[in-house]
């Protein structure tokens, strides 16, 4: 079963570097600003995952302040059904808490668009 979870993160992992990838040289970058041409509510993951991986906290804090829960709660939303720790209701709890933090994260970071 770990081998099939590892599988599974590095089949997700591909798929998302390819999906960057395309959208970085085709020069579209963000899917969801380039249709809406608004920042999408997980603007500045990325980079702030980016910075954490250098240990730069600080900068990861500014590009965006819930980059690590909401990759957490992704991870465990598609895991959910095939670990059993997953099923319990507090990871329910978890993943609406991190959408209701990254709605309201949003609408305060972006309310002054233009």
């Amino acid at each position: 079963m770990a081998r099939r979870i590892v599988l599974r993160h590095l089949l997700l992992a591909c798929v998302l570097a390819a999906a960057l990838a395309f959208f970085w040289l085709t020069g579209i970058g963000c899917p969801f600003r380039a249709l809406f041409h608004i920042p999408c509510p997980a603007c500045g993951t990325t980079r702030a995952l980016l910075c954490l991986l250098r240990g730069d906290v600080a900068h990861s804090l500014y590009y965006h302040p819930l980059a690590v829960p909401l990759v957490a709660a992704v991870l465990a939303g598609i895991h959910r059904e095939k670990i059993p720790w997953l099923k319990k209701r507090g990871v329910t709890v978890y993943l609406y808490f991190t959408a209701a933090a990254v709605l309201v994260l949003y609408l305060v970071r972006f309310s002054s668009i233009p």
